[in-house]
């Protein structure tokens, strides 16, 4: 028996919303497999640790086309493998939430300011923040050629219409140009830290529009500002431009290095956690050079930053170790993460 006309067109229409949910199921987006993930480096305020044992960090999950992944349905776990030398009766670590800072899709205009005071004679005897500062440029200009790099030092001396800086290299997307400065990064005088800041971001915020460009610093240095009597004004001018600084602490200003000095290492962690950017510690000067890649990736393609709790609070001054896993596509990667509790 043949169906009636009326119960055909009714499995007529059924045929085609089921052919219509398979298309629609097959083109569904997949998400990317992550094939590599760096630690970029940790936003952690002293009151809000202090008080709940919460801190974010700042993770590059990348795919198989080294593209950031920027997708907040990741699955993000991690674990506490140590506090202070001890890695027995380990506190609990929850993932609060997973946020994305996507690129703005407009060109990066990147100021670079390396500390060349006299103590990086000691703390980087080769000099090896040059190469990494070529790292950071070399990476910038791999996702966009059109992106543009301004270098600048601070301690050594002044360029005319900067207060404590001097302006190594304008604005440019040349890689030779910059390579042929590195050789007058040196190591004098003190360590104008807050009054740098202001030389560049006042420097980038007049000269690179943000309608134009999207705009980020990259600030090392090995230790204790000069003075404080800036900090207030060097971190309400990144805010108001809305300019983030990254910043990379070596020696005295890394919280990671056996030199590391707590008001140093302070500032720089400020400086990051204030204005949106985020704090990476050096182990030593051989760590700059992918400390300044992985930064690199977040200024020109993006970040996740995840939120974690730890709980009970570990004490002021204890070092905590652990790792952090991103699940994505199939894939998984796992990096380490350490910081000593402000």
């Amino acid at each position: 028996m043949h169906p009636g006309p009326q119960k055909t067109a009714r499995l007529a229409a059924l045929a085609v919303f089921a052919a219509m949910l398979g298309c629609k199921e097959a083109s569904a987006p997949q998400a990317p497999r992550v094939t590599a993930l760096a630690v970029a480096g940790i936003r952690v305020a002293s009151a809000s640790f202090s008080a709940d044992g919460t801190f974010e960090l700042g993770l590059v999950a990348t795919d198989t086309h080294g593209d950031a992944i920027l997708s907040t349905s990741v699955k993000v776990t991690a674990d506490i493998t140590s506090v202070g030398n001890s890695s027995a009766s380990l506190p609990a670590i929850t993932v609060k939430q997973t946020r994305a800072v996507q690129p703005s899709g407009l060109p990066v205009a990147a100021g670079i300011d390396i500390d060349d005071s006299g103590s990086m004679s000691s703390n980087d005897q080769n000099r090896l923040r040059a190469a990494a500062a070529q790292t950071f440029w070399e990476t910038v200009f791999t996702v966009r050629s059109t992106n543009q790099i301004a270098l600048f030092d601070f301690g050594a001396g002044t360029t005319t219409g900067l207060n404590d800086s001097r302006l190594l290299q304008d604005w440019t997307s040349d890689r030779t140009l910059l390579a042929a400065q590195l050789s007058r990064l040196a190591a004098s005088g003190g360590t104008p830290l807050y009054e740098s800041v202001l030389d560049v971001i006042g420097y980038v915020n007049t000269s690179r529009a943000a309608s134009q460009f999207q705009r980020v610093m990259l600030l090392m240095t090995d230790g204790q500002p000069n003075s404080n009597t800036n900090r207030t004004n060097a971190i309400t001018a990144a805010k108001n431009a809305g300019i983030p600084i990254h910043t990379v602490g070596l020696g005295p200003a890394s919280d990671v290095s056996p030199l590391r000095e707590a008001s140093a290492v302070q500032a720089v962690r400020e400086l990051a956690e204030q204005t949106g950017g985020v704090y990476a510690s050096a182990t030593d000067a051989a760590a700059l050079a992918p400390l300044f890649q992985t930064l690199a990736q977040v200024s020109s393609q993006g970040q996740l930053i995840t939120a974690f709790q730890i709980t009970p609070v570990p004490a002021s001054g204890m070092r905590i170790s652990g790792t952090v896993t991103v699940t994505s596509g199939g894939g998984t990667a796992t990096a380490n993460w350490s910081f000593v509790a402000p």
